[in-house]
């Protein structure tokens, strides 16, 4: 009985761990579906701003069009300082003709070498700074080629990485341009290599968004967005831990296994037959009932039918010992030359209700 105590408990703790393993895992999944449709969703959010500032940068370079091919008079440098000072987010318009920076709203007329197939895909170019400030990243938009050149819109990274820094929350986010990459904190490096990673596109511009996703498994994160789903669980595990503990208390009863004798057929009806002293016929039986218990043997029924009265299981036993004694006696074809007389040992209990007659009357 002990061994058997100390296997129970080995079970339900082992159940408890179970259900609690269960339970956290499909909780961690959820948590991390839905901050991942977070995430997602923030970084999408982010574009559109993103593309926004690009359109004002798009808008800077068509305007600035006019002026491709005209010398850095005042007439150009007021136009491409007007559309500095009038179009958001673009912090300088450069005109360029042949790798060539010629007129610019900051210098005026100036020549600055440049490199036009830098620009991914001929549009953007990420950088960490330039002459006016070396320490401030910027992103440049180039215009369409044209007979006359092209332009070029300087817009701030502040613009950029401010944009990043607001939506990221616990991950880190980055805009790719090329083969550069520039993080919320407005640094320009070439793209990371994260090991969990989500990327979106603009249907726009030629950029991407990515965004760090490990510390969608990270233990920390976890426990602080699910403090009470973990209480849930634990409190789930327990009651369903404590419900098998009864399960397994009530397996223990005699009621249980009274059931389960009557389910297997290890209740036994056996006649004991009524012999004639006179002709030493055999005239009827009395039917005893032998419970066969696979590990305990046979328990005779001075204990088990007091206990099926207990247990409101007593009508349960008489009516199948009487199928059972019913079926025999047909089974053997016994040809008496007159009727046998099968005496049964029924509980008062049974006499409470008129049910013992239809039970006799029913076979």
């Amino acid at each position: 009985m002990s061994s058997f105590k100390h296997t129970n408990v080995l079970l339900l703790v082992l159940f408890f761990i179970l259900i609690m393993l269960i339970g956290l895992y499909t909780t961690l999944i959820q948590t991390q579906n839905t901050l991942y449709k977070e995430l997602r969703n923030s970084l999408h959010h982010a574009m559109k701003s993103i593309d926004l500032t690009l359109f004002h940068g798009h808008k800077a370079v068509n305007e600035a069009s006019q002026w491709l091919g005209r010398d850095c008079n005042d007439v150009v440098l007021t136009g491409i300082r007007a559309l500095v000072a009038t179009i958001p987010d673009v912090r300088t318009v450069n005109l360029v003709k042949n790798e060539e920076i010629y007129c610019t709203s900051v210098f005026g007329g100036v020549n600055y070498k440049t490199h036009l197939a830098d620009y991914a895909h001929g549009g953007l170019l990420l950088l960490q700074g330039n002459s006016v400030t070396p320490t401030r990243s910027l992103l440049v938009y180039k215009g369409d080629d044209k007979p006359d050149g092209t332009a070029l819109a300087g817009i701030d990274g502040y613009y950029i990485y401010n944009v990043l820094s607001a939506v990221q929350g616990k991950s880190t986010f980055y805009i790719l341009v090329g083969s550069q990459a520039m993080d919320a904190e407005g640094k320009v490096s070439a793209v990371p290599e994260l090991e969990n990673s989500v990327l979106i596109h603009s249907r726009h511009f030629d950029y991407t968004l990515m965004a760090d996703t490990h510390f969608l498994s990270t233990p920390v994160v976890f426990l602080q967005q699910q403090k009470e789903m973990i209480l849930i669980v634990t409190f789930f595990s327990f009651l369903t831990t404590l419900l098998l503990s009864r399960y397994l208390l009530y397996r223990q009863t005699i009621e249980f296994k009274l059931k389960n004798a009557l389910a297997r057929k290890q209740i036994v009806p056996v006649i004991q037959p009524i012999i004639d002293g006179e002709n030493q016929k055999i005239v009827g039986g009395e039917v005893l009932l032998r419970w066969r218990h696979p590990i305990q043997g046979n328990i005779p029924p001075d204990v088990f039918i007091s206990a099926a009265e207990q247990a409101g299981l007593i009508k349960n036993v008489t009516n199948y010992c009487f199928r059972k004694v019913i079926k025999a006696l047909n089974d053997t074809c016994l040809n008496a030359e007159s009727s046998l007389l099968i005496c049964f040992n029924v509980s008062a209990n049974e006499f409470t209700t008129g049910e013992i007659i239809q039970t006799c009357r029913s076979d």
